[in-house]
């Protein structure tokens, strides 16, 4: 077995997934330190690509740039693992207010967001599922099943012999003016994607992470037949077949990682304000810690201390637009190629 690699990869979230596959696809040696870790929130989250966001319906960060990537990305990985990853949606948004009413109103007639809205949506089709159901927007998005992805591409780390399972230890890494090695391994270089669990990452001291849990529930509807991405308030978002993925909330103060009562009162209560039926059952009642970041654009770089140290991580809540674009971004930033943004430089704080 070949013990030096290019680059060792930290966390295998949708950040550490989708570099690393990039990395292999233009013919770097990797491999991949990841411990499964159950309160990651990429396996948590339900993936939501979704180009126009906030109350007053802008268009997402980067947006133009991003929606390509990614779904050159995600096609990329359905061919090499066999999987479906990418699934577009409608993403219907119930509008709750005159002045959302009018911001919505003010988007229909600007050609920046021709590419992203539906506008021979027939709403009506919402009224035997929905209260209070008036006026929406309907916009064009997709949905990552992170789940299924990060599972079928740690399989195919694990037929590659190129998965280190565990946790990464500093005290395993030395330090050498010319190279590294993680216990016998040499290791050109490493990037830390390790999303929440950044926070303790000694290498980028000080970084300005805003962690939020959010609490979700995955239930079965049985009378529902709506496919769509419907946020009235809650997202109610299709899975499979008759499972529906729903949340999410923000909490900024919590003791641990776990699903709380009080959360699960909530979303169950958020239900019954929206639905007209409450025929549904609940399967599993989830949570999971964001890294999000002051600003809510990603972090990344090169560590002020050690040259050949990287960080792609604060990719928040969108982990699923974000990635693709900005692993591609930062591999060209690792090998020579432009300078790192500034506006996601993690040295800008």
């Amino acid at each position: 077995m070949d013990r030096r690699v290019d680059y060792l990869v930290v966390g295998q979230g949708i950040a550490g997934t989708v570099l690393s596959y990039k990395l292999i696809q233009k013919g770097f040696s990797v491999k991949v330190i990841d411990d499964g870790h159950r309160t990651a929130s990429s396996t948590k989250a339900a993936g939501i690509v979704n180009p126009i966001t906030g109350r007053s319906y802008v268009k997402s960060w980067r947006i133009d740039d991003l929606i390509p990537e990614a779904v050159d990305t995600y096609a990329s990985l359905e061919k090499d693992l066999g999987g479906k990853y990418y699934h577009e949606h409608t993403i219907v948004r119930v509008l709750g207010s005159i002045y959302e009413e009018n911001k919505w109103s003010s988007r229909l007639l600007d050609d920046a967001y021709r590419d992203y809205i539906i506008e021979d949506y027939d709403t009506s089709v919402l009224d035997p599922y929905y209260k209070d159901v008036e006026s929406c927007a309907i916009i064009k998005g997709g949905r990552v099943d992170l789940r299924s992805l990060l599972i079928d591409f740690r399989n195919s780390l694990i037929e590659q012999e190129a998965l280190i399972e565990g946790t990464f230890k500093s005290k395993h890494l030395r330090i050498q003016p010319r190279t590294m090695y993680y216990d016998d391994l040499e290791v050109g270089k490493i990037v830390f994607a390790e999303g929440v669990q950044s926070i303790d990452n000694s290498y980028f001291p000080d970084l300005p992470f805003q962690p939020n849990k959010g609490q979700v529930l995955i239930v079965e509807l049985p009378n529902y037949d709506i496919k769509d991405i419907v946020k009235h308030g809650i997202f109610i978002c299709p899975i499979e077949g008759n499972k529906y993925w729903v949340g999410s909330g923000y909490e900024r103060e919590f003791e641990d990682d776990q699903p709380t009562k009080e959360g699960l009162t909530k979303l169950k209560d958020q239900l019954s304000n929206i639905l007209k039926s409450t025929d549904y059952k609940i399967v599993d009642h989830i949570s999971g810690i964001r890294p999000s970041v002051k600003g809510r654009k990603p972090l990344l770089g090169r560590s002020n201390t050690h040259r050949s140290m990287y960080l792609f991580g604060g990719l928040g809540t969108k982990g699923s637009s974000l990635a693709p674009y900005w692993a591609e971004h930062l591999i060209d930033f690792m090998e020579g190629k432009h300078d790192i943004d500034p506006e996601v430089d993690f040295n800008r704080f």
